[in-house]
């Protein structure tokens, strides 16, 4: 059984710097694990060394980009001994610049680590909601540096 949650977040930036600076973030995520890593394309991957949400152990995990689609989807997937999280970036125009939906679906692959979520997954909901728009709020502040969108769609340094 699988438990998605989602927070949604309009942001006054226009899509590509959004998107820009989300793939951007990734990267230097995925390039601090392996630093022959250049760009990200779908299928791209790395071990990496996560902590579990019900017992905070760390773990050995592999994330793979799973979508990309420019200005409106990215998408990671990790995978681990206990099942696999997806977690979903998608951006959408909106009047004030940009709808985000920033969702993280959690699998497990034995019933037990599902119902040990459950039990710890209200707590783990508020701090979850909290760090995830602390998440965002940084993306946006980061996004209004960049100037990607503005007048001719590129960038400014």
């Amino acid at each position: 059984m699988a438990k998605t949650m989602t927070v949604v977040y309009t942001m006054a930036q226009p899509s590509a710097a959004v998107y820009q600076t989300i793939v951007a973030s990734q990267l230097a995520y995925f390039k601090d694990r392996n630093a022959g890593i250049h760009e990200l394309a779908v299928g791209t991957s790395v071990a990496t060394t996560l902590h579990t949400k019900t017992d905070q152990m760390p773990v050995a995990a592999t994330m793979t980009v799973t979508q990309l689609e420019v200005d409106r989807v990215f998408e990671t997937e990790v995978t681990y001994a206990a099942g696999r999280i997806v977690t979903t970036y998608q951006l959408a125009p909106a009047a004030e610049g940009t709808k985000v939906t920033y969702s993280e679906t959690n699998t497990f692959n034995k019933k037990n680590f599902t119902n040990s979520f459950w039990v710890v997954g209200w707590v783990y909901t508020l701090f979850y909601r909290r760090n995830i728009k602390k998440r965002l709020q940084w993306i946006e502040e980061t996004a209004a540096l960049s100037k990607v969108g503005e007048s001719n769609g590129t960038a400014s340094h």
